[in-house]
């Protein structure tokens, strides 16, 4: 199931996502392709 923006935040700080943990978790996954794109140029053949 996807958590919306408007959802209660999963933390149970009883904030909405949008306003509470939304930030951390695209900053993870920003690194999450970063670290994909890094490891796709070190190995073409992947």
């Amino acid at each position: 199931m996807k958590l919306g923006r408007n959802d209660p935040c999963h933390c149970g700080s009883g904030k909405k996502f949008k306003r509470c943990c939304m930030s951390s978790v695209s900053k993870q996954h920003a690194q999450v392709f970063d670290d994909v794109e890094t490891m796709l140029a070190m190995n073409p053949n992947l």
